[in-house]
């Protein structure tokens, strides 16, 4: 939700059904771009969910994962998997054969984050809105930016109608690139929270002046698979 107000721009809610603030383990999510061909997205969409939810039965490190859809481009499609860390992640795609989802994508990416907050509400698993953004924070603003990021989105969770929740990643390669996964009910949620005046107008504004938007992105949600 971070930027969400500055650009009209990984879930926050209050209620009980919401997970506890984090950290209280490290743990990796993983980012998987696929680009799927041209009139074999549902075919992608029944392959991904059944190789997940075998994944969930037979790999003890592996959380879960949740499959988004692109809103500009059917067929981009973004897998957010959840890992106990990046070499569980790392050893499992060393000895596991061949996904049966490769053959029906033209091109496929993963980049493995670390997950500094998780306080995304997945109870009521709906076709929902997400929005991820890729955010720049200097080093010297780090410590800052992330309890700000958590007062922010409480905030948010506690006076917003239809926010769902919000997960804070940060890039183990470069420590000044962080990633917000936000969660609402439906675009026209998150239309009316961008009018509304600001939840914690000094949060706002302090978070607003220690980080750059790099990128926006809308996704619906697709299928989630979870222990």
């Amino acid at each position: 939700m971070l930027a969400l107000a500055l650009l009209s721009l990984t879930l926050v809610c209050s209620c009980g059904a919401t997970r506890a603030d984090r950290p209280q383990e490290t743990l990796t999510r993983v980012f998987s771009r696929w680009t799927v061909k041209a009139t074999r997205e549902d075919d992608f969409i029944s392959s991904w969910g059944a190789t997940m939810r075998q994944n969930l039965s037979t790999t003890k490190d592996f959380r879960g994962a949740f499959l988004l859809r692109n809103q500009n481009d059917r067929t981009r499609f973004l897998a957010v998997e959840l890992w106990t860390n990046s070499d569980s992640w790392n050893a499992f795609r060393t000895r596991s054969s061949a996904s049966p989802v490769q053959s029906l994508v033209s091109s496929h990416s993963s980049e493995p984050l670390d997950q500094i907050y998780d306080r995304l509400e997945t109870s009521e698993w709906k076709r929902r809105l997400i929005r991820i953004y890729g955010l720049r924070v200097d080093e010297k603003n780090r410590n800052a930016f992330i309890d700000t990021w958590l007062k922010v989105n409480v905030a948010i969770g506690q006076k917003i109608e239809g926010a769902r929740g919000g997960i804070l990643l940060n890039d183990p390669r470069d420590r000044s690139m962080f990633y917000e996964v936000v969660r609402w009910d439906s675009f026209d949620a998150w239309k009316r929270f961008i009018a509304s005046p600001a939840a914690d107008p000094e949060a706002f504004q302090k978070i607003f002046s220690m980080m750059s938007v790099i990128s926006t992105e809308s996704f619906d949600e697709i299928d989630f698979v979870g222990r």
